[in-house]
C-alpha cells in the first residue's frame, strides 16, 4: 500500500512539473508528440528545435549587426534566410509527427505574427537589450524545452534500465535452468 502511495505522488510530482511548460506552444507539441509516438519522436522534435534556435542565434547576430551599420540590402538577404529557416523548421518539425492538422494552424499562425512585426527581431528596439524579443523568446523557450525533455529523458531512461535488468534476469535464469545432463554417445544395441 506505501509504495502505491509513492508511485502516485512520484506520477503527480512529474505531472505538475510538466504542466509548468504547457502553456507554451512548442512545449505543447513536444507533449503532443510524446504521447502520440513516444520517446523517439521527441528526441528528433527536441534536436530539431535546437538546431532551429542555434541557427536562428547566428543569423540574427549577423542581422544585428546589419542594422547597426544600417546596411538595408543586408537585412533584407538576412530576412529571407530567417524566412527560409522558419520554413524549413515548420516542415521538419510537423514532418515528426505525421498528423499536421492538429498543429500546423497554431505553428504556422505563431510564425505569421512573428513575420508581420519585424520590430521582434530589432535587437535595438528591446528596452535597452542586446537581443531581439524573439531572441529572448527562443532562450525561454529552448530552457523550458531542455527542461522538460529531462523530465522525461530520466523516466525513459529508468525505464529502460528497468527492461534490460529484467531481460538480463530472464536470460541467465533460462540458461541457468537448462543445465540438464546432455547425452555425448548414443549407443545402438
Amino acid at each position: 500500500m506505501t509504495t502505491q502511495i509513492a508511485i502516485i505522488q512520484k506520477v503527480e510530482e512529474i505531472q505538475n512539473k510538466i504542466s509548468l511548460y504547457q502553456s507554451d506552444l512548442f512545449i505543447g507539441y513536444a507533449e503532443y508528440l510524446y504521447k502520440l509516438q513516444g520517446y523517439d519522436s521527441l528526441n528528433d522534435y527536441y534536436s530539431e528545435t535546437k538546431k532551429f534556435k542555434n541557427d536562428l542565434d547566428e543569423i540574427l547576430l549577423d542581422y544585428y549587426t546589419a542594422i547597426d551599420f544600417n546596411n538595408i540590402q543586408e537585412q533584407q538577404t538576412l530576412l529571407m534566410d530567417i524566412i527560409y529557416l522558419v520554413d524549413n523548421y515548420k516542415i521538419n518539425i510537423l514532418d515528426i509527427s505525421g498528423n499536421k492538422e492538429t498543429y500546423c494552424n497554431y505553428i504556422s499562425e505563431y510564425f505569421r505574427d512573428k513575420k508581420d512585426t519585424l520590430s521582434n527581431l530589432n535587437h535595438t528596439q528591446n528596452d535597452n537589450s542586446i537581443v531581439s524579443r524573439i531572441q529572448q523568446e527562443w532562450a525561454i523557450r529552448l530552457y523550458k524545452l531542455d527542461e522538460y525533455y529531462k523530465i522525461i529523458a530520466e523516466e525513459n531512461s529508468a525505464c529502460l534500465e528497468k527492461k534490460n535488468k529484467g531481460m538480463i534476469s530472464n536470460f541467465l535464469e533460462y540458461f541457468s535452468k537448462s543445465k540438464k545432463p546432455t547425452v555425448c554417445a548414443i549407443e545402438y544395441v
